[in-house]
């Protein structure tokens, strides 16, 4: 009982889940990730460092962290969602953001080049 196919196919109605919670889950996390690291930046370049501002970043990174661990826990065990394509659609979110940063970097350098 094999079929024939011509390309990838879906089999499960929970595929596609899959596959959008894996990019949305993956969007989510390099944007936090983006977040907390200008945040970072921004306290140490203005030298206000205090150990109020670094608890903060550190809780806000363990929450991060923890969202993300809770939230794969909920696709994977709970709704048990496959994984192959949990990773499939963060690979291609890394490829659409990767895309967008190198844009975004040449954009930068041909200004900067131009001047």
């Amino acid at each position: 009982n094999l079929r024939q196919t011509s390309g990838p196919v879906l089999e499960k109605p929970k595929d596609l889940a899959a596959l959008l919670a894996g990019y949305v889950i993956f969007t989510v996390n390099f944007g936090l990730i983006a977040r907390l690291y200008g945040m970072s930046i921004r306290i140490s370049a203005t030298g206000a460092v205090t150990s109020n501002l670094m608890r903060g970043l550190l809780l806000a990174s363990l929450l991060k962290f923890g969202g993300l661990i809770g939230a794969l826990y909920l696709l994977l065990v709970f709704w048990q969602l496959s994984g192959l394509y949990l990773a499939l659609g963060a690979l291609i979110s890394l490829v659409i953001l990767t895309s967008f940063l190198i844009a975004s970097y040449l954009r930068s350098f041909a200004v900067s080049s131009s001047k």
